[in-house]
């Protein structure tokens, strides 16, 4: 059946209509600003956000204008669709059409076209495409997106310090996929549960909104790349030149790289004179070649290598001006002489205070002990159970050799003082996060007590935990409390991991690489993987503690419909307060009194004292006749 001229024409005209609204307005790519030391912090992502919602109202009302008049078409065709259905063979044909044509990628504009040429030619009433709108786009999929890109600017800032490359220079663009982008974690944003074709479909969209440019595809195994407005990216920007005095500039520790790996490959370094995926050597052996002021790990920092040993050979500048070298004896004695300064300024007890010499035997003063220093007590100070904690971390490199000398395999954490100190403590973050480290590396020693990694693979098992673990992606930690949460859970996923190893009799990677954060797939075997472990076993514990839940309510309800049930049919006084079982009648209570009295248990003046103050008044009327029958009873019994 072909459509009406004024029909057509109604349609045509508002076509018309709408194709004025739709000319294309051209867009002026704003240019990139020089940074100092760009970074993104809390507030940074916050008014980011805001401005990208903004920019989002913007746009969706531009959306809305445009699609008016094809709003109209659309009203035009579904009145026509209620007088003349479609058939079985014109939704036959439309679905080869669309097939055919590919419609389903297509632009609104070249989509509305394919579909007014069908409803001519075949007198059908399929509705045009309206622009789309950005909904979901700016409530999961931009959040996320800024996050990545924070995280992936401060990465850039701190690699360039580590190099010794000035930080100055345009911002990076952001380069990720749709796997990375799905999997990325961080407190107070909502993760995406979006499939990769529709995260890409929201990039696409951002990028066609404005508040993404500049896209380009990598490749489908490659990712993307895409550069944000800078009208809508809130970024702050840091003068490095204020903090160029070495007293209180930050000392940054370097990150020893970590190469790709490959199914066949185990280890993060391949050598001839090393095992498979271990790490040998040093920290500072390992990192020299790669940055000329390494790092030394030390208790609860690290500090460069010019200051880890004072007593040691003086710098090169120092040699150069013809400076003389100062032995280590004469530093340590200086140091000495320091301490005991500020010790006796304070009015203190110097840490080992000297003995005063005794007189030879038979001499003056030979039997008189020695007299503690002024100011001294001899009573036993308390210490703070929070120092005791403190007093458990130990040298990075120190504790890396006694891990590899499997010094610590039946090693058991004080979960207790750690709970306590989460909650109570006066511990700082940094350093209960330094503890919270070592703790973990022992326990989890134990998982290769056969074959042990070196110290250097468990040197760069710390570094990984201390980049990735208990902080969030701005770099500030977490509180006491979510660490202790954290370690708990970490407790748990080694045990999992013991249990899992000894059933299947396997042999766990070497540390570095069996606590990298990348492997979190099955096939990789990584420890990070038993997070989801964890979270299936939280669900059981929850299902388990819900169905405790409605067994206990399916319980007091079948109760409570007993005792319902034994109300209504013996009354209240039936029921013994707090249990189900029926209580005795006074008619049953009186009667068992009766068969005491006549097997003479008790006599007649206690049954009736006993009937008159428990028992109702008409059973005390007629007790005469109760006994009579209840002896009328046993006769009949004994005959």
């Amino acid at each position: 059946m072909q459509p009406s001229s004024s029909h057509e024409n109604s349609i045509a005209n508002l076509l018309q209509q709408n194709l004025e609204h739709l000319k294309p307005v051209p867009q002026e790519i704003p240019q990139k600003k020089v940074y100092r030391y760009p970074y993104i912090d809390k507030e940074s992502i916050r008014d980011t956000i805001q401005n990208g919602k903004k920019a989002a109202r913007d746009y969706n009302k531009r959306q809305q204008e445009k699609s008016k008049g094809i709003n109209k078409i659309n009203l035009e065709l579904r009145r026509a669709l209620k007088q003349d259905k479609h058939t079985t063979q014109q939704k036959a044909l439309w679905i080869d059409f669309k097939q055919k044509h590919k419609l389903a990628s297509k632009e609104p504009m070249a989509y509305n076209q394919k579909v007014l040429e069908f409803n001519r030619a075949n007198g059908t009433h399929f509705l045009l495409r309206t622009y789309h709108q950005l909904k979901n786009e700016m409530l999961v999929t931009l959040p996320v997106l800024i996050c990545f890109y924070a995280a992936q600017v401060k990465a850039m800032n701190a690699k360039k310090l580590n190099a010794g490359v000035t930080t100055m220079g345009t911002l990076p663009r952001l380069l990720t996929n749709s796997e990375n982008i799905k999997r990325y974690k961080v407190e107070g944003v909502q993760q995406i549960n979006f499939q990769n074709d529709a995260i890409l479909a929201h990039v696409h969209n951002l990028v066609e909104a404005g508040i993404l440019i500049n896209y380009k595809s990598h490749g489908r195994n490659m990712g993307f790349s895409v550069d944000f407005n800078p009208e809508i990216l809130a970024i702050k920007d840091h003068n490095p030149s204020k903090t160029q005095n070495p007293e209180k500039q930050p000392f940054i520790k370097f990150k020893t790289g970590k190469p790709t790996y490959s199914d066949d490959t185990t280890g993060s370094y391949k050598d001839k004179n090393e095992n498979k995926g271990d790490a040998h050597g040093s920290p500072g052996e390992r990192n020299d070649s790669q940055k000329g002021e390494s790092t030394a790990a030390t208790g609860t920092h690290r500090v460069t290598k010019s200051e880890e040993k004072p007593g040691g050979i003086a710098s090169a500048e120092s040699e150069k001006r013809g400076l003389s070298k100062i032995s280590e004896k004469e530093i340590l004695c200086a140091e000495k002489q320091d301490q005991d300064r500020v010790a006796s300024s304070a009015g203190l007890c110097p840490p080992n205070p000297p003995r005063p010499e005794q007189n030879k035997p038979g001499g003056r003063g030979s039997t008189g002990s020695p007299q503690a220093p002024k100011n001294c007590s001899t009573e036993p100070v308390e210490v703070h159970p929070s120092k005791n904690l403190e007093n458990r971390i130990q040298d990075t490199w120190e504790l890396c050799l006694e891990l590899e000398a499997n010094k610590h395999v039946h090693h058991i954490p004080p979960m207790k003082e750690l709970e306590h100190e989460s909650g109570n403590g006066i511990l700082s973050q940094p350093v209960f996060a330094e503890l919270l480290y070592q703790e973990f590396m022992k326990v989890i020693s134990r998982l290769k007590k056969k074959n042990q990694s070196a110290a250097g693979a468990f040197y760069r098992g710390f570094e990984e935990l201390e980049d990735q673990k208990l902080k969030n992606f701005t770099g500030r930690y977490y509180t006491k409390t979510e660490m202790y949460r954290e370690f708990k859970k970490w407790m748990w996923m080694i045990n999992c991991a013991e249990r899992w190893a000894k059933k299947r009799k396997w042999q766990f990677l070497y540390i570095n690489d069996y606590l990298d954060t990348q492997r979190r797939d099955a096939k990789e075997v990584g420890f990070w993987y038993l997070e989801k472990a964890w979270k299936k076993n939280e669900q059981d514990k929850a299902k388990r503690k819900e169905r405790r839940a409605e067994k206990r309510a399916a319980h007091t309800s079948r109760k409570a419909g007993i005792k319902t049930d034994r109300v209504e049919k013996y009354g209240y006084k039936s029921i013994k307060p707090g249990t189900n079982s029926r209580s005795l009648s006074d008619y049953e209570k009186v009667r068992a009194k009766v068969r005491k009295y006549l097997s003479g248990e008790i006599d007649f003046q206690e049954l009736e004292r006993y009937c008159s103050h428990n028992l109702n008044q008409t059973i005390v009327e007629g007790l005469g006749n109760l006994i009579d029958a209840e002896r009328a009873n046993l006769n009949r019994f004994k005959a």
